[in-house]
Order: structure tokens, then C-alpha cells, then sequence
């Protein structure tokens, strides 16, 4: 199992190839702690396009086990 910390989730969603290249590789499954989610929604309620961003998101995480 990984877990991806906010750094690393900030950079899938900013389009960084080389991490999302290096995720696509693994074979474990993928995980986030809710702090980690709480974190990404908070930074997109306070960018300048919050409704985007939260919906980017909300995407993102779907595809992830978030963990207590």
C-alpha cells in the first residue's frame, strides 16, 4: 500500500508528469489520509478558482482509499 502525503497528491493535480508517471507504475493500492483530503479541499476553497479546483479534487480523491 502507499500513502500519498498533500505534497504528492498537489502535484498529480498540478499535472507534474513525473509523478504521475511514477504512480501510474505502482501496483499497490493507493491511499490518502482524510487529513491529507482536508488539506487539498481547504487549498482549493483559497485559490482563484475554488469551484474548479474543489471539483478537481473531488475527482482526484474518488480514485483513491482515503484512511482514518
Amino acid at each position: 500500500m502507499k500513502l500519498l502525503d498533500t505534497d504528492t497528491c498537489v502535484e498529480v493535480l498540478r499535472g507534474n508528469e513525473h509523478v504521475i508517471e511514477r504512480r501510474a507504475a505502482e501496483d499497490d493500492d493507493v491511499t490518502t489520509t482524510w487529513i491529507t483530503a482536508a488539506e487539498l479541499y481547504y487549498g482549493a476553497a483559497k485559490s482563484s478558482a475554488p469551484e474548479h479546483n474543489r471539483a478537481l479534487v473531488t475527482r482526484f480523491l474518488e480514485t483513491l482509499e482515503i484512511i482514518d
